[in-house]
């Protein structure tokens, strides 16, 4: 069966596609669940403030205002780390999702463009044995680097996780 360049490139570009709608699902699911952590923190920010006046209002000398308005400070911290830590986890797993779709994709358009250069390589003439050897090499190296940069970015991921658990408070 003849399979033209064109049929590889058709098949590519459907992929392509399909791997451009997975990332933006997983993109406007990020929206939605940050933007939906707003929304959260500000209903619980606008009711913790009515709280706050009513108590301060409530205090029938000054020293009892203070007291109160000091005893507000370490809630609104709380809940601004709580927040924080619910941002990054959506990012986080955001973050996995992405890696999952472009590891993916990354490993379909390799096995496709080796398919590819398989399919060339069977159907030239025979006096070409060093330029498919030299593609054949181009593509190993590629394929080479790319485990690299993978395994550079997994380590740096790492760290950064390492560096954000380190400094979160318990």
């Amino acid at each position: 069966m003849h399979v033209s360049g064109s049929d590889h490139l058709a098949a590519a570009l459907k992929a392509q596609g399909a791997a451009m709608v997975a990332l933006t699902s997983v993109a406007f699911e990020c929206i939605y669940k940050v933007t939906e952590a707003n929304l959260q923190a500000g209903k619980a920010a606008i009711a913790a403030q009515q709280q706050n006046v009513a108590a301060v209002l409530a205090a029938d000398d000054s020293r009892k205002v203070l007291a109160t308005q000091s005893n507000l400070t370490q809630p609104a911290t709380e809940k601004a780390l709580a927040y924080s830590r619910q941002i990054q986890e959506i990012v986080a797993a955001t973050q996995v999702e992405f890696h999952k779709i472009i590891t993916a994709d990354h490993e379909q358009n390799s096995r496709r463009a080796q398919d590819y250069v398989a399919h060339v390589i069977k159907h030239l003439p025979a006096c070409v044995d060093a330029t498919t050897a030299l593609w054949q090499s181009a593509f190993a190296a590629a394929n080479g680097t790319y485990e690299a940069a993978k395994h550079a970015s997994e380590l740096v991921q790492a760290n950064i996780a390492a560096a954000n658990l380190s400094r979160a408070p318990a």
